[in-house]
Order: C-alpha cells, then sequence, then structure tokens
C-alpha cells in the first residue's frame, strides 16, 4: 500500500469568512469578554511552557473570543506549538484584520502559511513586513523563515533518512496452531506462547533532479525472535529502487524490490517484486489511492510452493470530518491471486479489505484503530497432488488499535495489540493469536547535500 501523506491547504475565502465573523461578533465582544479566560492568566500560562492546555482551554472558546486581537493572538501562537497551522491561520486571518499595522501578526501569519505548505502566501506576508522598515530583530526573523521557504522550494538534491526499532513482546499463539502448513503434509502444532523481539534497521536515500522527480534506493533488514520457539526466528532483508513522478495533483511510483529471508539462519525464500502506486489529491480534505504488484517468490526449502503473487488494489484516504479535524481514514480494498502450478495447497484467490482511523490529539500523541479482512479461496484443478482440497475457504480477521507517543524531535514509543482469527471451513488451518507489544523507536537526523 502507498504512503499517504497530507499538506492542509486553507482556502482564500477563509479571509471573508473573518470579515463576516468580525462584523458579527464585534458587537458582542463586551458581552463575551466576561465569560473568558483571564487574558494575564493564560499568558502566564504560555509563558510557563503549558502552551498545550492554552490551547486546550481556548479551543472550545473561539467562537466567543474570535475578533478580538489579545485572544487571537495567544490562540494562534498555542495552536502553531501544538502543530496545528490551520487552526492558527484562521485566528491570524482575524488578527490582521483587526490590526493591519502589526508587523508581528504578518510575521505568525506567514509561520502558520509555512506550516501548511502555502510557500507563496508566506512569502506574499513576508514581503510586506520588509516594506515597512521592520525592526532588526523582525528582519533577522523574516530572512531565517525566508531560507527555510527556500530550502522546502528548492529541493534538496539528496537526502538520507535512517531509523532504527526495537519492539518488545508477547504472542499468545506463535505457530499459528492448529494448522500453518510449511510442508506437503499438512501438521498441527501445539499452540505455543512465546515472549519475542523484533529489531528493524531502514536507510533510503533519495535523489531529487527536479522538484516533479525523485529517485530512490534504500533497505530495510528485520530481525525476529520468539525466545521459546527457536525454530521460527526470522531475519529478512529487503532492497528496494525505485522512482517518483509528481504534477500537480498525481504521484505516480514504480518500485522494484528484491527480498531475502532466512529462518533460524537458514536459507528460506528469495522474492522479486515490482509494484506500482498512485494517488490523485480530490481536494483539500482527500486522496483517491491505486496500487498494483507482482511479486515472484522461490522457497528454499519446499520449492513446490513457488510461485507468482498478483495483488491490486485502491482505496480513500481523508479527513471524513474535514481537514479542522485531526481525524483521518485510510480504506483500502485489494484482490489477490497466483499461479503456483505446483503447489499441494492449490493456487488461491480472494478479496481484502483495510480499514485505519487515526486521530492525533496533538503533536506528541496519536491514537489508531485498525482493522483487515483477508479472503481466500483454493483451486486445485490441474494439480499433481491427489490430497488437495480444492474446496478449501479461509478467511483471515485481524484487529489491532494502538498509539504512538513522540518525544523530542527523534524518539517514538508505539504500543500496539492486535488479535488475529482465522477462519476456515477445513478444521486444520483454523487459529487465533493475542500479539501485544511496544516499540522504541529512533530517527536519526536526516542528512542532505
Amino acid at each position: 500500500m502507498p504512503r499517504v501523506h497530507f499538506g492542509v491547504r486553507v482556502v482564500g475565502k477563509k479571509i471573508k469568512t473573518g470579515l463576516l465573523t468580525l462584523l458579527i461578533l464585534g458587537a458582542s465582544a463586551a458581552v463575551t469578554a466576561e465569560n473568558l479566560p483571564d487574558i494575564n492568566e493564560l499568558r502566564d500560562l504560555y509563558t510557563s511552557n503549558q502552551r498545550a492546555q492554552v490551547y486546550e482551554l481556548m479551543k472550545p472558546l473561539e467562537a466567543e473570543f474570535a475578533g478580538q486581537a489579545a485572544y487571537d493572538r495567544l490562540f494562534a501562537q498555542a495552536a502553531l506549538s501544538q502543530s496545528r497551522p490551520d487552526e492558527a491561520t484562521w485566528a491570524l486571518e482575524r488578527l490582521v484584520l483587526v490590526e493591519p499595522r502589526s508587523l508581528s501578526a504578518k510575521y505568525l501569519l506567514a509561520e502558520a502559511y509555512f506550516q501548511l505548505e502555502r510557500y507563496s502566501s508566506a512569502q506574499r506576508q513576508l514581503d510586506i513586513i520588509k516594506e515597512r522598515q521592520p525592526t532588526e530583530s523582525m528582519s533577522n526573523r523574516v530572512a531565517r523563515l525566508e531560507q527555510r521557504i527556500q530550502q522546502r522550494t528548492q529541493p534538496t538534491h539528496l537526502k538520507l533518512t535512517t531509523r532504527v526499532e526495537l519492539a518488545l513482546g508477547y504472542d499468545s499463539n506463535v505457530t499459528s496452531s492448529p494448522g500453518t502448513p510449511l510442508d506437503a503434509v499438512p501438521e498441527g502444532y501445539e499452540e505455543d506462547d512465546s515472549v519475542f523481539s523484533i529489531l528493524t534497521l531502514r536507510q533510503r536515500l533519495t535523489y531529487t533532479p527536479i522538484d516533479s522527480i525523485s529517485l530512490f534506493a534504500g533497505y530495510r533488514f528485520r530481525d525476529t525472535r520468539p525466545y521459546s520457539e527457536s525454530e521460527f526466528i526470522r531475519q529478512n532483508l529487503a532492497l528496494n529502487f525505485g522512482a517518483a513522478y509528481r504534477a500537480d495533483r498525481w504521484r505516480v511510483s514504480l518500485e522494484p524490490t528484491y527480498a531475502k529471508g532466512w529462518k533460524d539462519g537458514e536459507g528460506e525464500f528469495d522474492e522479486k517484486r515490482l509494484a506500482v502506486n498512485g494517488r490523485y489529491t480530490l481536494d483539500n480534505n482527500s486522496q483517491v489511492l491505486g496500487f498494483l504488484s507482482r511479486s515472484q517468490i522461490e522457497y528454499d526449502q519446499t520449492p513446490a510452493n513457488d510461485g507468482d503473487f498478483n495483488l491490486i488494489g485502491g482505496g480513500w484516504a481523508g479527513h471524513p470530518l474535514g481537514a479542522q479535524l485531526p481525524l483521518l481514514l485510510v480504506a483500502t480494498g485489494n484482490y489477490l491471486f497466483t499461479d503456483q502450478p505446483d503447489s499441494p495447497v492449490g493456487e488461491f484467490s480472494g478479496f481484502g479489505t483495510s480499514v485505519n482511523a487515526s486521530y492525533r490529539l496533538n503533536a506528541q500523541q496519536n491514537y489508531f484503530v485498525r482493522f483487515s479482512s483477508s479472503f481466500r479461496s483454493y483451486d486445485c484443478d490441474g494439480h499433481p497432488v491427489t490430497s488437495c482440497d480444492s474446496q478449501r475457504e479461509d478467511l483471515q480477521l485481524r484487529y489491532s488499535l494502538g498509539a504512538q507517543f513522540r518525544f523530542a524531535s527523534s524518539w517514538r514509543v508505539e504500543p500496539r495489540l492486535t488479535y488475529i482469527d482465522q477462519q476456515s471451513n477445513s478444521d486444520p488451518y483454523e487459529y487465533q493469536r493475542l500479539i501485544t507489544q511496544v516499540s522504541l523507536r529512533y530517527d536519526f537526523d536526516t542528512w542532505t547535500r
């Protein structure tokens, strides 16, 4: 599935809305002011680094203080500190209408536009500031923001990102018992639980010759260790390459990948995959997704399962309640089919679905709920193995919930709880698993040139 990225853009008609808000609320400002928290107490909280609390206190009262310069300014600053530039923009557009000569208000508005990736709008505000003979301190701030705008609008030719992640957890059924078949004849396993660890290392180098085209290469190494089941120790190394093209609302990428897997130190599989991902931006709140891939997999220990695996799908991603609310929903559907002429369990095909809902409470906390389903129907026509069951059907349901907590700019902690329920019309292939884990992730500083 393609990665999804969102830049929130505030439409120009909000200026008109701001004017209307000022006209409506101006007459009632004196009446509502007595219902508002004391502005000096709010400022004290803000300067004592209680900015999240200031934002939470002021957000429900925005309709009451809208048009009052002191409150609009403080709310905008608090919103920016919580990575809510869309909400800050509303307040700052009102503020510059009330205080058109305030250079600090225009600078804050430029900062909000910058965070929204509206670089031309941010530059216009900075140009106005420079025309009005700002102080040396303000001139320095304008120069620094202009430099940041230039870095964003002029592509960096080389960028290297590095990430390390360590997960510790508990799996109630490491062997997916009773029934995960690894050999020609399905074997039932005792249901064994285990504590496990997963170590993941990723690096990616991106080259951007022009703004619309980027080339990339990278790798991902993963070591999975269930400590009570040494035969299920796995190592996996994936090398991926690709190119992406962006034009207006489109983004399309082509990504070939080679992956090698080891089981307890011995070769297990080789995979060659070619994937095409695309997305089209409909509006500020939503995108349409599309993806397809073809994988050729060869198994070292069970060569009868060698074959081609084909996946095609699409979906939708966006903010169903509007861009101003921090709820992101991603829903996809796919169809998977295989070509495995010698497989003892037959070729399979079926539809899958996935729904992921995440809620960003603030810049440091994000909560998510995920659900996916995968249906597989097996076909044994033309297969040499007489024991193949062409009537077999499996349905796997996966439920997951978790959170991500961000500390400083590099550290992240992610607790997660996952329940897997595989249903089948053939008893040996049914199983349930409960997996709990906590991941600690560190993102190294991005290297650019």
